[in-house]
Formats: structure tokens, C-alpha cells, sequence
């Protein structure tokens, strides 16, 4: 599939990679890749799965998906993901999740000498218009 989109021209150029996490209902038995949460359509347990999107052009393509166990850290999910893209795509900015909002990813990026983007609430010890 990638090398289809390649010869298409899709990521030729740098692209912008969003970067994902969400929790998908599981209602089997517990194992060591269900997390726990609060219930949602009949269920409080879920597979929590980070996933990375390069945008290209309006075309979403899937170049890296980790299930994270309960115990798994959010640094460690998001460097597996950087990695996998970054031999696919030259990313110039990363979209990120709320979730990520750490400063141990924040050191991440930084010493990575990449470029990210991502949601912080506004109060009082934030200025901002």
C-alpha cells in the first residue's frame, strides 16, 4: 500500500502526521491489553490503541497503530509511532492528541528536532487572548 501511494505522488513532499489515541469497547474476557475506564455502552473495559495519520492532500493514510497495555507510557507509545512514520514520511509538524499533553513527550520532541502541535486548555496561569 505505501509504495502504491509513493508512485502516486501522495509523500513526495513533507506531510503532516496526526497522532491519535482512543479506547475501542471490548466485552470478552479481561487480558493483559484491556485498560480499565469509565463505562461506556455497556462496558468499562477497552483496548486503548495510539494510532499515527500522515495528511496528505486531504487523504488520510494509517502508517502506525500500537494497543498499549494498561502499564504502557505515553512517551513510549509515541516515540514507537514517530519511528515507524518517520521511516515512511518526512513529517514537518506533528498534530497530537490532548492525551499526549506531558512534559516527558514535550522532551521527546524536542530532542527529536521535531515540530508539534497540540491542544492546551486556557486558565488562569495561561495567558492568551
Amino acid at each position: 500500500m505505501l509504495d502504491s501511494a509513493r508512485r502516486m505522488g501522495l509523500f513526495r513532499k513533507q506531510v503532516i502526521c496526526a497522532t491519535d489515541s482512543s479506547d475501542t469497547e471490548y466485552y470478552g474476557e479481561t487480558d493483559r491489553l484491556v485498560v480499565g475506564g469509565k463505562q461506556k455502552n455497556g462496558t468499562n473495559h477497552f483496548h486503548r490503541i495510539s494510532t499515527t495519520v500522515p495528511v496528505s492532500g486531504g487523504i488520510k493514510f494509517d502508517l502506525g497503530t500500537v494497543v498499549r497495555k494498561p502499564m504502557d507510557s505515553d512517551t513510549g507509545a509515541l516515540e514507537m509511532l514517530i519511528d515507524s512514520s518517520s521511516a515512511c514520511v518526512d513529517a514537518w509538524l506533528c498534530l497530537l492528541d490532548r492525551c499526549f499533553r506531558s512534559a516527558g513527550n514535550w522532551k521527546l520532541f524536542d530532542d527529536m528536532g521535531k515540530r508539534y502541535l497540540m491542544p492546551y486548555p486556557l486558565d488562569d496561569r495561561v495567558e492568551g487572548d
